[in-house]
């Protein structure tokens, strides 16, 4: 005789999950449902949660899913705020992959590098050319008809500086008019840039109204020892080829992490 659960054709869980066997969904405990509740009540099971929260990484961020996560990160908690943060590339995204790992499937966030604003601000319709956004149009990576566009979405964008190497003289005037146009909306960003390329009057994006917009923004700074050191002992360090030392690697299908998650999922 099959059992209860067998008598359910496979849904969208995750096969191996032990809560749900694939079905999709797991019964809600009877103290949970409804008084005039009749037969089986059900509630998605935490596998699709766990499988919506990764695609959503992916469109915030591809390849975060695959990434490593840091255990603890002074980022969670302050997804609405306003952050200068000074990381090295593997770092960042092991800290942004904590905190999208617990802000669920319907976290709006989005990464873009300064060359994708400087590709917004450039009309497709202009004969002016720059090396980098030049780049980006050939692999037909552009994400945006205008920087109007591009400065209204997400919630929260996660900005990495010093991705564009060609210079612009516009390039600060460009990243002031994306604050503004966020500080007005209302909307969180997170400026980032590296220790061994700091966001000051040497950097591409800088100049000092940008730097008086964020004297008033708290500056994180992630693992900022391991990071000097490593550029004092080689100046000719890259941070961003980093193996992310510290950083240790999680995948959402431990025990411990769906339970984190389910209790997270209840919050909301």
């Amino acid at each position: 005789m099959k059992g209860k659960w067998e008598e359910f054709p496979e849904g969208n869980g995750n096969p191996d999950c032990k809560k749900c066997r694939g079905r999709g969904v797991v019964p809600i405990p009877k103290k949970e449902r409804p008084d005039h509740a009749v037969g089986e009540q059900v509630q998605a099971c935490v596998c699709t949660f766990v499988q919506a929260t990764l695609i959503n990484m992916e469109q915030g961020w591809r390849g975060l899913s695959k990434g490593q996560s840091a255990e603890e990160s002074p980022l969670r908690g302050r997804e609405c705020e306003n952050l200068w943060v000074t990381a090295s590339a593997p770092d960042l995204k092991a800290h942004v992959r904590h905190v999208a790992a617990r802000m669920g499937p319907n976290w709006p966030f989005k990464l873009l590098t300064d060359a994708d604003l400087m590709d917004a601000w450039l009309s497709k319709d202009l004969d002016v050319y720059d090396a980098d956004v030049s780049l980006i149009r050939q692999m037909d990576a552009s994400k945006f008809d205008s920087l109007m566009s591009a400065s209204e979405y997400p919630d929260l964008m996660i900005l990495k500086l010093g991705v564009k190497a060609a210079r612009n003289s516009a390039m600060p005037e460009v990243l002031l008019e994306v604050l503004y146009r966020r500080l007005h909306l209302e909307k969180a960003t997170w400026i980032v840039d590296n220790y061994a390329y700091p966001l000051s009057a040497e950097h591409i994006s800088y100049d000092g109204l940008v730097g008086e917009v964020l004297s008033d923004w708290p500056h994180i700074l992630i693992e900022q020892e391991r990071q000097e050191a490593a550029l004092e002992e080689d100046p000719f360090f890259d941070p961003d080829e980093d193996e992310a030392q510290g950083v240790t690697q999680s995948t959402l299908n431990t025990d411990a992490e769906l339970d984190l998650i389910e209790k997270e999922r209840k919050k909301k």
